[in-house]
């Protein structure tokens, strides 16, 4: 290894190309950093003294090649800073291109490009293969429309030269690529062929890289295998889960490691991944990497339900996601797998995540802590008697007495009380309140999305409803306020307000809501009407959510 210190006119001068490999994470800089340079690079360029802006270190891995080619470079650490340099000076050499002729072909031949090279090599920065067509676009001055990372970059440092410093005073071009070029310092890293790149990728991480879980182990999947099998395998296993998941894949990776039953924390993720590949060979990392994408299929369907065929599936699977069920990802990867193995059916996986569901609601309103969810779910398809049908198999070990799913005397028990707007998020109640309404069966359908979740006795109790309620107002008020019988759907929540009972009563008299439509009908409100309601909506409950011992096979 050898470091020392240099300019960024140093580092691009000459035929050298500096290549981002394939398995790097995309230009990520945004706005923020930007300005930070922006800002750092004008106070170099109002500096009296000769002094130099450090910029940090430039990590590399020398290529070889024909000697009448370009030397390449491949960037282990310093892509996101180079690639911010490189498109800054392509905004300067654009600003250039009518007032200063022979300063933009500089930039661009000597700086941007290897002059008299065609096709890739001609590039100073090869970004990684998703970056490059927008990277390409820009040097060649061809069109900066796509929206990208690269593209708003150009266009903040174009609009930040043309600005001027501090907003109004023009830039002299010429001492400006002066301070940008000499003054700009690096320290420059080369590794040999002794060192390992894959630790000084993990030390600069530990150090304060930032990188993902993911990204450390999309650079250790690439760095074991050979750089033969990058392209095909980037293209056509690790962007296509990239792409779908998004900024879902640290999520992913970890869901798709625990899911045989050992819990990692998230800090551990790639670690733990790390030594169940240390050992394997070559083609062994290759087939793990194909088995993640595979499952990256199976967890996309889990994120994005509109993608999956089977309309009773995608609509429970809408609907864990709406309760925030997503500690359940882990077993249903399984079943997804069982699935494909022809084990289960898409029938039975319905059947499965409505139990769930039921599972998770019964055990809010009868106050079951949720903080062993994880756990459970991680460990629930382990625990299943190998060869029984699933769907038997998981309503057995939900049922089991110790993951506490209530039985219908316990949530009968639970729901008058249950403060439901106050102990659930927002979804969760709403949710809650469309499944009850849903379950009149309407016989033309009623648009309950737009609605919201409203209390008929008031957050804030007035004169009138203090009247109305009597001498233990405040005590029914603390009781039932938020629980299940003070609650309904409405579009009104502004003519509802904190209007009395008898006004509220004459708005939702027009409802088309059958939730509403026995509100309407009540004299009073009070809290035998709340009682009574909620004892009503249980009893329907129980058929929406069937417990450990109804559960309908």
């Amino acid at each position: 290894m050898r470091a020392s210190e240099t300019t960024l006119k140093a580092l691009l001068d000459g035929q050298k190309q500096y290549i981002v490999p394939l398995f790097q994470r995309r230009y990520s800089w945004d706005k923020k950093h930007w300005t930070v340079l922006w800002q750092d690079l004008c106070e170099l360029y109002n500096s009296t003294t000769a002094s130099d802006h450090f910029l940090g270190s430039i990590v590399t891995v020398a290529g070889t090649g024909p000697p009448e080619s370009v030397t390449p470079y491949t960037l282990i650490d310093g892509q996101q800073r180079l690639t911010t340099l490189c498109i800054l000076l392509a905004a300067l050499r654009d600003t250039a291109r009518e007032s200063c002729v022979e300063l933009s072909e500089r930039l661009h031949g000597l700086y941007l490009t290897n002059h008299y090279v065609r096709g890739m090599d001609r590039l100073k920065v090869l970004p990684t293969q998703a970056d490059r067509e927008a990277f390409l676009r820009l040097i060649d001055s061809t069109d900066t429309t796509p929206d990208s990372r690269i593209t708003q970059a150009y266009r903040f440092f174009l609009k930040s030269i043309t600005a001027g410093i501090d907003n109004g005073t023009p830039i002299d071009l010429e001492r400006f690529e002066s301070s940008i070029l000499n003054q700009v310092s690096l320290v420059s890293i080369s590794l040999g062929q002794e060192d390992n790149p894959y630790r000084i990728f993990e030390s600069l991480n530990y150090k304060g890289l930032r990188l993902s879980q993911s990204d450390l182990l999309r650079n250790y999947f690439f760095m074991r295998l050979p750089v033969s099998t990058h392209e095909d395998l980037y293209q056509h296993v690790w962007r296509p889960m990239e792409d779908s998941l998004g900024k879902a894949m640290d999520e992913f990776i970890r869901d798709f490691l625990v899911r045989d039953g050992e819990f990692v924390r998230d800090s551990d993720v790639y670690q733990v991944w790390k030594l169940s590949l240390d050992d394997l060979p070559a083609e062994q990392v290759q087939e793990k990497m194909g088995v993640l994408g595979k499952f990256s299929e199976f967890y996309s369907l889990l994120l994005t339900p509109n993608r999956e065929s089977d309309g009773e599936v995608a609509k429970a699977l809408t609907r864990l996601n709406r309760w925030g069920g997503t500690t359940v990802y882990p077993f249903l990867l399984n079943l997804y797998e069982a699935i494909s193995q022809q084990k289960l059916s898409k029938s039975g996986l319905s059947r499965i995540l409505n139990m769930i569901e039921s599972f998770l609601v019964r055990r809010a309103f009868a106050n079951v802590p949720t903080n062993a969810l994880n756990r459970i779910f991680i460990r629930l398809y382990a625990q299943l008697p190998p060869g029984d049908d699933l769907v038997d198999a998981t309503r057995a070990a939900l049922s089991s007495p110790g993951l506490r799913w209530p039985t219908d005397n316990d949530f009968m028990r639970h729901i008058p009380f249950y403060p439901l707007y106050r102990d659930s998020r927002p979804e969760q109640r709403k949710l809650i309140l469309q499944a009850l309404e849903e379950s009149f069966e309407h016989k033309e359908p009623v648009v309950l999305s737009p609605l919201t979740v409203e209390h008929i006795m008031p957050q804030a109790l007035t004169d009138d409803w203090r009247r109305l309620l009597g001498a233990g107002a405040d005590d029914v008020h603390s009781l039932y306020l938020h629980t299940l019988g003070n609650l309904t759907l409405s579009g009104y929540n502004s003519p509802l307000s904190n209007h009395a009972f008898e006004r509220k009563s004459q708005i939702l008299e027009g409802s088309h809501l059958e939730l509403n439509r026995e509100i309407s009908e009540q004299n009073v409100w009070g809290e035998a009407q709340i009682v009574d309601r909620a004892n009503r909506l249980a009893q329907r409950a129980l058929s929406i959510w069937p417990g450990p011992k109804a559960l309908s096979l």
